[in-house]
């Protein structure tokens, strides 16, 4: 069975924006897939592109962007639950990977096209290829492995400080596990603090 899949969601989404042209599928074998799983698929990728575009526009209009990374933190954990229940757990995997956190020479207009251009490139796999994006499975070595990550914390004091830089450094790296601490003191430079 041979189906010509076309996306209407799609195209009206890429004509809204206009920032990348449209071009209908070739025809695709589905007979996998249910066209429904297809463009529920569709549907569910496009919805959250279009949530992605609300919260940038509030952003523009608040210019709060602390509110702004709150927003889009829980804006990626639907995207990545929706694309797990409508794509594949392959694809929600891939998209909770993409960096999220700003490091020097990246804006948050990097952190926010990488997103989006996942979510496109995703579409334009559902409409050209939807068999390969709806049936990948999750390959063990694409499970996420817990990242050991290291929280640093330097306790600059007063020589006379001492014990307590020692004791704030106890109470950091009982709450914290991981966490390292680093003492220093330069006599003379940092005053003893006051009573």
């Amino acid at each position: 069975m041979h189906t010509n899949v076309h996306s209407l969601s799609l195209a009206k989404y890429n004509s809204l924006q206009g920032d990348w042209e449209y071009s209908p599928s070739p025809e695709v074998d589905l007979s996998e897939l249910n066209e429904s799983q297809v463009m529920a698929a569709n549907e569910s990728v496009t919805e959250h592109l279009r949530q992605l575009d609300a919260l940038i526009d509030q952003l523009k209009q608040d210019a709060d962007v602390r509110m702004f990374r709150n927003r889009f933190m829980r804006w990626k954990e639907r995207t990545k639950s929706a694309l797990e229940s409508t794509v594949s757990a392959k694809e929600a995997t891939q998209f909770a990977r993409l960096p999220t956190r700003i490091y020097v020479g990246t804006t948050l207009d990097d952190i926010i096209s990488v997103h989006r251009d996942s979510l496109r490139s995703l579409l334009e796999e559902l409409t050209n290829h939807p068999e390969s994006v709806l049936s990948a499975k999750l390959d063990p070595s694409d499970d996420p492995k817990p990242i050991e990550s290291r929280q640093r914390v330097i306790i600059s004091h007063s020589a006379l400080d001492r014990h307590l830089a020692e004791y704030v450094a106890d109470v950091i790296e009982k709450c914290c596990p991981g966490t390292e601490t680093f003492q220093s003191s330069r006599p003379g430079d940092i005053r003893p603090a006051a009573d």
